[in-house]
């Protein structure tokens, strides 16, 4: 064995770990959420579920366009009722081309009288669709007898035609006041209270065509067109139950209608009746194959129920028939990650974007993708900009942090420890938790110990202080963070701390009694004080819990051979090269003169 022993190594975790695709020599997950490794130390985030789009989650969003055939077909709908199910007194018509108006006769007459007659000839133009001459003859009727009911319920549905002629027209302004005349000459005028929360909605005022609409079909049930745009507005502020009423009404009476049968089936999800919700928008599609909010929303109840490859198909119908359909797309993108499919969730990611350049959830999640699949330029790029539209969350911050470490890891990339801790310090200052304290400790340890290994003393003790007194943070934040032990121990070594470094060490261990790199790291903190007997028993236990856990093996290796025992050390030795490490055995028969091989 030659005269000169060779470091022992830290557990170093190989990027593959840091992008998702799974652990190299051993390493362990550091907490109940992902956990990943720099080249020394331990860094932890948490899960942060992607936060998704869906209209399922809310309500389909309507556009213009349908707000105004919802208005149309409400209007249509209550020129029908009131021509075939009247819900006033109807005057007896009076043809004006048989009666001569200004006769003697009829000037000798009482104004009640001639009021009768003035009203007949208001239901004779109404009827003939002659609105501006109804609405005179009833107007004069009710002018001369005030009390003649009949009229003034004439005259209010003569005006609400009016109204709804201009309505047609898009003419809300105009449409308004007439509507609220006819209401002021019969306050039962179910049509025209329905006109005006047509407006109401239009305008945005969602709380006062509640009330308009509630009232339409609380005076008048057989206007059930209103029913629908009723409970999607109940849905919309969060009134479940009575969206539920108003939309299974609207479905006894409309089966047909496959707005009613889409928005009862959003109101099932909410509900958690996800098979019945699966059920109703089913048949929404049915009835209308060309709504692609139909089948999104039935993308989304997949999903839910983890039917994900159907999910992704319904989410692909949606998008052929509305190419830019922004939440479609977010939401097939979500569930292609959930699927594996990480290219192509890459590919709607960025359609995404291209959609809607400052939509930071996208940024984030493409982010996510491009660091699982080791295209670690593009998610730095990614978080960068997903950081300049999502300033205030903490988690973000430290992704772009653990980004940014995996480039700096590379040789030749150290500079990006700065950004690593610049973005980490945002998260500590948003979110000062134990968590983010000990990943800000993790990357000030890592940047010193680069400044170290560059001949820059100076340097490398500024970071150790700086990343003690956060780690320190992080312990009194949380004493029960074996993460932050770990990354203090290996800062407290490595500046020559060594014997608190072993008793913060063994805390990890403690707290965390099957973690893999803290055994590891505490045995070469034993092995730095010459407590070496002590350090195979750290070593032994480490490669107990990871058989493949090739530096473990190479450490205990090495100490078994500085006390002696060479029988012990060819074990290890063996499994290395079972394990296809020839550089760490090389490296063991370099230091042994060859000796172990024999």
């Amino acid at each position: 064995m030659s005269g000169k022993v060779s470091a022992l190594f830290a557990a170093s975790v190989m990027l593959s770990f840091l992008a998702g695709l799974g652990p190299v020599g051993g390493a362990q997950d550091i907490s109940t959420s992902d956990g990943a490794f720099g080249e020394s130390g331990a860094f932890v985030f948490r899960r942060r579920p992607p936060k998704r789009q869906g209209t399922a989650n809310s309500t389909a969003r309507r556009n213009p366009s349908q707000i105004a055939e919802e208005r149309r077909r409400v209007t249509e709908q209550s020129r029908k009722v009131d021509r075939d199910s009247p819900k006033r007194g109807r005057s007896d018509e009076v043809d004006p081309n048989k009666v001569n108006l200004g006769s003697a006769e009829i000037r000798r007459k009482s104004k009640e009288e001639v009021s009768v007659i003035f009203a007949g000839v208001g239901e004779f133009y109404l009827r003939e669709l002659d609105l501006p001459s109804a609405v005179q003859f009833f107007r004069e009727a009710v002018e001369l007898d005030p009390r003649n009911e009949k009229a003034s319920f004439g005259l209010s549905e003569a005006l609400t035609r009016q109204a709804d002629a201009l309505l047609d027209k898009e003419q809300l302004r105009l449409a308004k006041p007439v509507y609220e005349e006819a209401v002021g000459f019969n306050p039962r005028n179910a049509a025209a209270h329905a006109g005006l929360g047509g407006i109401a909605l239009a305008g945005g005022d969602a709380k006062e065509a509640i009330r308009l609409y509630a009232k339409a079909v609380e005076l008048d049930p057989d206007l059930s067109e209103v029913l629908t745009p009723l409970g999607i507005l109940y849905l919309e502020a969060g009134e479940v139950a009575l969206a539920d009423e108003a939309l299974s009404r609207a479905v006894l009476a409309r089966t047909e209608e496959a707005d009613a049968q889409l928005y009862l089936g959003l109101v099932r999800y909410r509900q958690n009746r996800n098979e019945e919700a699966l059920a109703a928008i089913r048949k929404a599609t049915e009835l209308d194959p060309e709504s692609a909010t139909a089948w999104y929303s039935l993308g989304e109840v997949l999903s839910r129920l983890e039917r994900r490859a159907e999910a992704e198909a319904e989410y692909r119908a949606a998008i052929r028939i509305k190419d830019d359909y922004l939440d479609a797309w977010y939401d097939l993108g979500l569930v292609l990650v959930e699927l594996g499919k990480s290219d192509d969730a890459i590919e709607a990611f960025r359609r995404v974007v291209r959609l809607k350049v400052d939509f930071g959830e996208a940024y984030v999640n493409l982010g996510d993708l491009y660091r699982k699949v080791n295209k670690i330029d593009q998610a730095i790029s990614a978080y960068r900009l997903a950081t300049t539209f999502i300033v205030d969350d903490a988690e973000l911050f430290s992704r772009f942090a653990l980004a940014s470490a995996i480039r700096a890891l590379e040789p030749g990339y150290s500079s990006y420890w700065i950004l690593a801790i610049e973005n980490l310090r945002k998260a500590v200052a948003l979110q000062p938790d134990a968590t983010d304290y000990s990943n800000l400790g993790w990357a000030l340890y890592n940047a010193g110990v680069i400044d170290s290994k560059s001949g820059d003393p100076a340097a490398a003790k500024a970071r150790f202080a700086e990343a003690k007194e956060v780690l320190r943070k992080a312990i009194e934040l949380n004493p029960g963070f074996a993460p932050a032990h770990l990354n203090l121990g290996m800062t407290l070594g490595d500046d020559g701390e060594n014997e608190e470094a072993i008793q913060v060490l063994r805390t990890a261990v403690r707290l965390k009694k099957d973690w893999v790199q803290a055994h590891n790291e505490l045995g070469l903190a034993l092995v730095r004080g010459k407590l070496l007997s002590d350090a195979v028993k750290e070593f032994k236990r480490a490669v107990e819990i990871d058989d493949n856990f090739a530096v473990g093996y190479y450490n205990l290796a090495e100490t078994e051979i500085r006390l002696g025992k060479m029988k012990d050390a060819k074990k290890s030795y063996e499994r290395l090269k079972k394990l296809g490490r020839n550089d760490l055995v090389l490296r063991l028969e370099a230091i042994t003169g060859g000796q172990i091989a024999k």
